[in-house]
């Protein structure tokens, strides 16, 4: 797997979420059904928890032949029945650059975090937390899904994330 992006010259280069076919056919050089494989990449990426977006990058030449065009028609057919939240490609690169200028720091109860817009979600691993909705600021919403307690931010730039325990939630 690649990293987000690289520095290169004091510019940040942001990587493709996922590799193309060159990767999975030697360069296409064969198989050219090797691009199937790119679904086991998609599901080590989600579980337990999701690392890299989920994205078919591939190029015209994949109908070139029976084989690359059934790999590619594989990986749709798998992003078709994930649940997913689909984003344009510059989307997901101001979101890049995004997460590399957001700062958290801790306050009382939880955390403030500074965005440019366009980073939208944080993730807490691993925690029974719950949000104290009346003490939030700039937060839209939360999902929890496999141990992991997902926040949603709104378009703002500044948020602050406040937390209390489920036994103070229900008290209330």
């Amino acid at each position: 797997l690649y990293p987000l992006s690289i520095l290169r010259d004091g510019h940040r280069q942001v990587y493709a979420a996922s590799n193309n076919e060159n990767v999975y056919t030697d360069l296409w050089k064969g198989p050219f059904y090797g691009f199937k494989d790119v679904t086991e990449t998609y599901q080590r990426t989600e579980d337990p928890i999701r690392v890299k977006p989920l994205n078919i990058y591939y190029h015209f030449y994949s109908g070139e032949h029976l084989a690359s065009l059934r790999a590619l028609q594989r990986a749709f057919h798998y992003a078709a029945k994930q649940s997913l939240h689909k984003i344009h490609t510059s989307e997901y690169i101001r979101m890049v650059e995004d997460y590399f200028a957001t700062r958290i720091r801790s306050i009382d109860g939880g955390f403030a975090v500074t965005t440019g817009g366009h980073l939208r979600t944080v993730r807490f691993d691993d925690t029974a937390r719950t949000l104290d909705r009346s003490r939030c600021q700039g937060v839209s919403g939360a999902k929890r899904e496999k141990g992991s307690l997902y926040v949603f931010l709104d378009a703002g730039s500044d948020h602050k994330i406040v937390f209390t325990n489920a036994s103070e939630a229900a008290r209330r």
